[in-house]
């Protein structure tokens, strides 16, 4: 009887020993296993694809409204490197003359200053560009006695005068539209804006004096 009881002891420890030992490597194994993959990869899954969604959401939103706002206003949201009174002084860098013409139009897809000056011989026209300063293009003429006679009456200086961008702003309160160009000359009636909206040539055109940014005219093609 006693030596049955010692094997059956024997045999009982070893019993509790094994079934110790696998409950410890069950643990040690499930543990591992659980943490790394399953929790550490899945939400680092989904929130770099959480992040990437939102961030394009987002520069969408931004490009959209701001190309909304340039269609809107045109030329009016447009910023360049070189103002108008700057390319005014880079033609006349190229030339001595008098200013009697000045106007920001699109060619091919390109904005461009045309500035026009006037010696008493000569007439001098400069293609600028607006975002380097660069003349992209000049030309001069010669002037006959007539209109050597006419400068006088034509040029005219920047001083005390309102800017393009008061001049845009005044004439879209009165006709709502993109700019599409503005140029600036002198008649007989003072130096005035002529201020074009809309994207076609059946826009209204809006004339702006520019001494005090009152609106002298709307003309349509009606």
């Amino acid at each position: 009887m006693v030596r049955m009881n010692g094997t059956t002891g024997a045999l009982s420890t070893a019993a509790v020993l094994v079934l110790a030992g696998v409950a410890l490597a069950g643990c040690t194994t499930e543990d591992p296993s659980s943490t790394a993959p399953g929790v550490t990869a899945e939400p680092s899954d989904e929130a770099t694809g959480g992040g990437a969604d939102d961030a394009g959401s987002g520069d969408s939103g931004s490009t959209d409204s701001g190309s909304g706002d340039a269609a809107a206003d045109g030329l009016a949201a447009e910023e360049f490197d070189v103002a108008w009174d700057e390319a005014v002084q880079i033609a006349q860098d190229a030339f001595d003359g008098r200013l009697t013409s000045l106007d920001l139009d699109e060619d091919n897809g390109r904005f461009e200053y045309q500035v026009t000056l006037a010696s008493s011989s000569e007439e001098f026209e400069a293609t600028i560009d607006p975002s380097t300063g660069e003349i992209v293009q000049q030309e001069r003429e010669a002037l006959d006695s007539d209109d050597a006679a006419e400068v006088d009456d034509e040029a005219f200086e920047l001083d005390g005068l309102i800017t393009p961008a008061e001049a845009m702003a005044a004439a879209t309160a009165e006709a709502s539209g993109p700019v599409s160009s503005w140029s600036l000359d002198k008649s007989w009636s003072g130096i005035l804006y002529d201020v074009e909206i809309g994207t076609g040539d059946d826009g209204p055109s809006v004339t702006v004096d520019a001494s005090n940014g009152a609106v002298v005219e709307v003309e349509t093609d009606d």
